[in-house]
């Protein structure tokens, strides 16, 4: 009896709650995209991301943000592969140079994929985030998703080039990989640093597993192990990291190397290049000239 009379009265709530959001519930809404992403979100995003990276590492360095580090550059990559395959589809970027480059990004993703895939693992007690870090990490997810995703997947080349001009996003794109190797190479610094603690409980079992000749070892003290103290990260652990930085600095050479001929294409409605390279003001981070989403805000 009181199962049947609370079924009733959710079927009432529900069916109320149906005329009230009738007609208002955004049922013709094609896309999430009602309008065409400001054009100059991508390249502030990135901008603001690279400094905003190195002003963190230039601190005492944290798993924690490693790992937000490791994410992102992650993400950057994967959308650098997909919007220049859809500017290629679309004719907007050569396709042979978009494939000679593909397979260094693939490598360059994989590697930021392994390492944060290890500092997961050494996650310690303070798992606190550098705010701005993760405000800058989210506003570049947010401009990349929203030329890259349609509702809950992928967008299709025809809906990015609706979207932006993909030639200019491919190239800020690919220009962000010379960047790269500076950030992979001032990541393998905070990896190196004797400052840089680890959950006890993650750096014991990441250094069973990378031990050969002593399997049985216990390389943290018993005591942090049982309360995950944060510890040093013990010799086999900083070695695997370190390889693991090693081979992002040398995919992120390769990649920035192969997209050499994508960042010099100009687009169709391009200037003249300087032959002096670009002036000092055009090194700081973009200015916003009309009013831009919220931060980290797709829409």
């Amino acid at each position: 009896m009181r199962a049947r009379d609370a079924r009733e009265r959710i079927g009432a709530i529900e069916r109320l709650a149906g005329v009230s959001l009738k007609d208002k519930w955004p049922s013709a809404l094609a896309h999430e995209h009602r309008d065409r992403p400001w054009p100059g979100r991508l390249e502030q995003a990135l901008a603001r991301w690279d400094l905003q990276a190195h002003r963190t590492l230039a601190g005492p360095p944290t798993v924690s943000n490693l790992e937000v580090i490791a994410q992102t550059q992650q993400v950057i990559v994967g959308a650098t592969a997909t919007i220049g395959a859809a500017g290629a589809q679309r004719g907007s970027l050569d396709a042979a140079a978009v494939e000679r480059v593909r397979p260094a990004l693939a490598e360059l993703g994989d590697s930021w994929s392994a390492l944060r895939g290890d500092l997961v693992e050494l996650r310690g007690r303070q798992a606190r985030v550098d705010r701005p870090l993760i405000q800058a990490g989210n506003e570049v997810q947010a401009a990349l998703r929203e030329i890259t995703h349609d509702r809950a997947g992928l967008a299709t080349p025809d809906v990015m080039s609706d979207r932006v001009d993909l030639q200019v996003a491919a190239q800020q794109l690919y220009q962000s990989l010379t960047a790269a190797v500076d950030l992979a190479h001032v990541t393998r610094d905070a990896l190196a640093d004797p400052e840089l603690t680890v959950g006890a409980r993650g750096a014991h079992e990441l250094a069973q597993a990378s031990s050969a000749a002593r399997t049985q070892a216990a390389w943290v003290d018993a005591g942090s192990l049982h309360q995950n103290r944060d510890v040093p990260l013990p010799h086999p652990v900083h070695d695997r990291l370190i390889d693991r930085a090693d081979r992002i600095v040398k995919a992120a050479i390769t990649a920035d190397s192969a997209s050499t001929a994508l960042r010099q294409e100009r687009p169709r409605s391009a200037q003249p290049a300087r032959a002096s390279g670009r002036h000092h003001q055009e090194r700081e981070v973009p200015r916003a000239t009309s009013p831009q989403p919220g931060i980290g805000c797709e829409r």
